[in-house]
Order: structure tokens, then C-alpha cells, then sequence
């Protein structure tokens, strides 16, 4: 199992232009990482807790740029959690956290069933954020009522939960 938690920054036209940000601050593009020589053989679950990571970029002419996880699949991942849109850092570590405690606890649920239930626990207000009020790189999600547009208190809005999904082996 290897889990990249970093940021990714996902852009339409070329591999080139996608960049995962590196520990010592440099940058890799995508393009660097595709051609590589299966640097993930072997590993079961590869967890891309980055921004726009199963974000497949397409330009206004059509060109297509597959996402930084099919990729990673392609280079030897036998699955890989990725996400469809920026994320919370906060939010995701939790979810990351509980997900792989479910694993731990019930390896034979499967990967899809421990994420699907560490989502379910986000969406049911069961995991929230631990202080009121803390800064989430300035996003703010809204849900509407009858009061009017109220700022959201927990991470029960799919923006916390949904962009998740699993690309490949489920079990």
C-alpha cells in the first residue's frame, strides 16, 4: 500500500502541464511519471489524496490528457483511490484515516467498501472537523434553505466526501 498525500495540479493540454509537488518543493510533471518504469508493481492500493487526481483534463480541441491515477494504474498499481475535484486537506485526512482503520479492522470488506463506509460516516456527520470555524483553503460550501444560503458546519456535503472514487481491483 503507498499513499501520496501532496497536491496536484491538474491542467488541460499536455501531460506536461500537470505537476505533482514534491516534498523538498520541486515538481514532477506527469508526463516525468508516465514514463517511468512501472514504478508501482506490486503495490495493492495506491492512494492519490491530492487534488483533481482521477481528473481526466480534455482541451477545446479534443486532445485528451488521462488522469494522474489511470496513469498510475498503467504504471502497476493493481488499484488506485484518486479524486474528481480539489479537496479539503482536513476533510481528506480524516477520510483517508478512517478509511484505512476500516481496512485494518475488516480487511475482507474490500477497498471499495472502506471507502464507501469512511464516506458514509463523513456524509452522516459521524466525522467532522474538530474545531469550528477552521480555515479549509478558502472554500466555502453553502447549503441552501430556508433561512437562505447557511455556511456548512460539518463535512456532510458531498465537496468532503464524493470526489473519491476507486480506479481498478475493488477487493
Amino acid at each position: 500500500m503507498v499513499h501520496i498525500a501532496t497536491h496536484f495540479d491538474s491542467q488541460p493540454g499536455v501531460a506536461a502541464n500537470s505537476h505533482l509537488l514534491l516534498g523538498d518543493g520541486s515538481e514532477m510533471s506527469l508526463a516525468e511519471i508516465a514514463a517511468m518504469t512501472r514504478p508501482f508493481r506490486g503495490v495493492d492500493l495506491l492512494t492519490l489524496s491530492a487534488c483533481s487526481t482521477a481528473f481526466t483534463n480534455r482541451t477545446e480541441d479534443g486532445r485528451e490528457v488521462d488522469s494522474f491515477g489511470t496513469i498510475a494504474q498503467g504504471l502497476g498499481a493493481s488499484a488506485v483511490i484518486a479524486s474528481l475535484w480539489s479537496v479539503s486537506d482536513e476533510a481528506t485526512a480524516r477520510l483517508m484515516e478512517t478509511m484505512y482503520r476500516f481496512r485494518q479492522a475488516k480487511p475482507e470488506l474490500g477497498k471499495s467498501e472502506a471507502l464507501r463506509q469512511a464516506q458514509e460516516q463523513m456524509a452522516d456527520g459521524i466525522l467532522k472537523p474538530e474545531a469550528a470555524g477552521v480555515a479549509d483553503r478558502g472554500v466555502h460550501v453553502t447549503a441552501g434553505g430556508t433561512a437562505g444560503n447557511i455556511a456548512a458546519t460539518a463535512w456532510t456535503h458531498p465537496y468532503y466526501w464524493a470526489a473519491f472514487i476507486l480506479i481498478g481491483n475493488w477487493k
